[in-house]
């Protein structure tokens, strides 16, 4: 900036000096052109008079002058400078045309006879019937003179000026950059994490103005810049502290943070900048952040690296970042193993016994005669009952959740719903609730799990229902999905309760449940079910006007001949 404003300041200055002289060198010039063209006029009168008085007595010329007397042929008779036996006519000589016309002017060129430039000026002289033309010449020599004289003048002073802007120009941008150069040392410190005032030392009240609001906005800014710093370092201390592994990958796909659970989880170290490979070979892990790079897809799965299973979830953020979270999941998934094991192995074992007791009980019922035993019996016939329906609902949930690999085809989902109408049309004819099924469409995934999730919602809302109530089953398809509706008409799920509706075992009404002979496990077979094929399960109900269950499965195409 210094050396611009010299430059600058310098040019501005030559500049001006140089249009000065010009104007100088343009006016002096036309003055002096005026002045001669009044001297040449003034002789010529003069050597007119002469003449006329005595043709034959002309006075001295001047060196600097030169008088042509030229006949009304043309014909030089007298020159001061030159033989006229030497000079040609002088007719068509500019000046003497001006002169002939009557508009004598002076004209200035290069004469031959002399070989410089002269001015010249020639008056028409009448002279009884003739007449002759009197010229008077001047070098132009004299007219430059001024120029010439003060050239080496006008250079030294150009010089002087230039050299004076410069030094002046030098003085002022150390005066006026000096403050700027206390800005920059505190912006400087600034960014070096410390705060340096910035002095007002200028004379002009304006630049002190300016000064004051740049320290006033860089203390602000070092206010900022340490809450930042403050700020960073809590989540610093977060990022590193919590229990999940967390990676930040930018839009090109490296890695721009990570913290060090993440570190310890894969054993690396220094891998910022680099791709996901350097993490682990694992192809489901590396499609579902190749993915949420490229197409913004979000993903959610499980990775398991002997012996911890991490939940981890893939997603999109702001700044086109994508962040992955791990969570250990191990110790949950264990307690699931271990309680779904449980539920298994105590299903079998108590299935045998109460299938022996039922038997034993339909013997008594059978061979008693005695109506109060027959009375006792009935009831355990209706008790081993309900717990042989909990016992398989039991195991059906322990299958679906230890439902390693699926076997999927493509199920007709009014056929299915048709099979399950004919095994609970008795329980749906003693509730006197009708059922009916409308439309129709195909899902993929395993015919008994589908038929799992439509008897249970059936059942369901046969057993929740009023006294000449309806299920109506509703299929349809919409684009690339495929929606399965159950809805009644029955007693409705109070809104509490509904986020809990679909645990295991969970009740509304525990009584009504047991007059109705429900496991409480009905819903979380659907729930289990339509996780397999990432089906979304969602309930809508409202107390006295009844509930409706709709499930919305992803359709794949069939491609089967």
């Amino acid at each position: 900036m210094k050396k611009r404003l010299i430059i600058f300041n310098t040019l501005i200055v030559a500049i001006a000096l140089i249009l000065m002289f010009v104007l100088g060198v343009y006016v002096t010039r036309k003055n002096n052109r005026e002045q001669a063209e009044a001297n040449i006029k003034d002789l010529t009168e003069i050597y007119s008079s002469y003449y006329l008085k005595n043709p034959d007595d002309i006075p001295k010329v001047p060196e600097n002058v030169r008088l042509t007397i030229i006949e009304a042929s043309g014909k030089v008779v007298f020159d001061s400078m030159a033989d006229v036996a030497t000079i040609g006519s002088h007719i068509d000589r500019e000046e003497v045309k001006y002169a002939l016309e009557g508009n004598p002017q002076a004209v200035i060129r290069k004469s031959n006879t002399v070989k410089q430039d002269l001015m010249y000026y020639a008056e028409k002289l009448d002279i009884g019937e003739s007449y002759v033309f009197i010229r008077t010449s001047i070098p132009i020599k004299t007219v430059n003179s001024y120029m010439l004289n003060s050239l080496p003048l006008v250079v030294t002073i150009f010089i002087v000026a230039l050299w004076a802007a410069m030094m002046v120009s030098i003085f002022l941008s150390d005066s006026l950059l000096k403050p700027f150069k206390g800005i920059k040392s505190s912006l400087e410190a600034i960014n070096e994490g410390s705060y340096n005032p910035v002095l007002r030392f200028s004379g002009d009240a304006e630049i002190n103005s300016i000064l004051g609001e740049i320290d006033r906005i860089s203390k602000k800014i070092m206010h900022m810049v340490d809450e930042s710093n403050q700020e960073k370092d809590r989540m610093d201390f977060i990022f590193n502290n919590v229990s999940d592994a967390i990676i930040v990958f930018n839009f090109r796909g490296d890695i721009e943070l990570i913290n060090h659970n993440a570190l310890d989880l894969f054993g690396v170290t220094n891998v910022i900048g680099k791709k996901a490979n350097v993490l682990t070979g694992d192809q489901v892990f590396l499609d579902a952040i190749n993915q949420c790079v490229k197409e913004s897809e979000n993903s959610i799965f499980e990775y398991a690296t002997e012996p911890f299973i991490y939940l981890t979830a893939v997603r999109k953020v702001e700044n086109r970042l994508t962040i992955v979270v791990l969570s250990d999941i191990t110790a949950t998934k264990n307690a699931e193993k271990n309680r779904s094991d449980f539920f298994a192995n105590a299903s079998h074992e108590l299935k045998t016994p109460l299938t022996s007791v039922k038997g034993f009980n339909e013997l008594i019922m059978l061979k008693s005669k005695d109506e109060e035993i027959k009375g006792f019996a009935t009831h355990i016939e209706k008790e081993s009952m309900r717990m042989l329906a909990l016992i398989d609902d039991m195991l059906n949930l322990s299958k679906l959740e230890n439902k390693k690999e699926l076997k999927p085809v493509h199920v007709d989902l009014k056929e299915v719903t048709d099979d399950v109408f004919g095994t609970l049309s008795q329980f749906a004819s003693e509730k006197n609730v009708m059922i009916s099924v409308h439309g129709d469409g195909t899902v993929y995934a395993e015919r008994e799990h589908i038929f799992e999730v439509i008897k249970n919602l059936v059942e369901n809302g046969i057993r929740y229902n009023n006294d000449g109530g309806k299920v109506d089953v509703r299929i349809s398809t919409k684009k690339d999905k495929t929606i399965l509706k159950v809805e009644d008409n029955g007693i409705g799920i109070d809104e509490s309760n509904q986020t809990r509706i679909f645990e295991r075992f969970y009740r509304v009404d525990k009584s009504r449940s047991r007059e109705t002979a429900g496991t409480g496990l009905g819903l979380s077979i659907v729930k289990h079910a339509a996780e397999l094929y990432n089906a979304n399960v969602r309930l809508q109900s409202k107390i006295g006007v009844g509930t409706s269950v709709r499930v919305v499965f992803k359709n794949v195409p069939n491609t089967t001949k």
